[in-house]
């Protein structure tokens, strides 16, 4: 059975992911279902997640194997941030990120 994954921030940060379920965790990674809704049209796509607790981050990238919908390559990080009151922030950081299908020029 599939734990639902936190969607409280997701609709922030991602206003077109519909759905996020862990399909698969341990206490080395997650793999994670995206479903995403632009429109008339949707997709999902598997991510794998890694936390790098000792650099503060969590690094992900296409779970191999699994369906990527649109995407050759999807890889990047998460880098945890503290503020100088105990804030929090959260910088994405996108490595690579290419579509099957390209736009027409």
């Amino acid at each position: 059975m599939a734990r639902h994954h936190r969607l409280s921030r997701h609709p922030r940060f991602y206003p077109h992911v519909a759905a996020a379920d862990v399909v698969e965790m341990d206490e080395r990674r997650a793999i994670v279902h995206y479903r995403v809704t632009v429109g008339p049209l949707s997709f999902g796509f598997y991510m794998e997640k890694y936390p790098d607790p000792r650099r503060r981050r969590v690094e992900w990238h296409l779970a191999e194997g699994r369906p990527h919908g649109p995407f050759r390559e999807n890889s990047g990080y998460w880098q945890i941030n503290s503020t100088d009151d105990g804030a929090v922030s959260l910088d994405e950081t996108m490595m690579a990120l290419r579509k099957l299908v390209e736009a027409p020029r």
